[in-house]
């Protein structure tokens, strides 16, 4: 597929800065203390998503299952 290896990249890098970004949201959440009440709830449904989209990153981390993957080698070699 032509332009693929710019999707899959794009795809890649924007996943983990996704991740990065929800937790410096939750620290700054943290920091001001707007898990305090009236927010309470916000807060927590905050924290199930952040549980979702780690859970997300790591099965999508394990999708394509080859050998780099399934040794989580990121060198893509094989350990013999």
């Amino acid at each position: 597929m032509a332009g693929g290896w710019l999707l899959r990249g794009l795809h890649h890098y924007t996943a983990q800065v996704m991740t990065v970004l929800l937790a410096l949201h939750l620290m700054q959440v943290v920091i001001d203390g707007a898990y305090k009440a009236p927010r309470r709830s916000h807060f927590w449904f905050g924290l199930i998503l952040l549980q979702l989209v780690l859970a997300l990153s790591l099965t999508g981390y394990l999708l394509p299952w080859d050998p780099k993957r399934f040794l989580g080698d990121e060198s893509g070699h094989e350990h013999t």
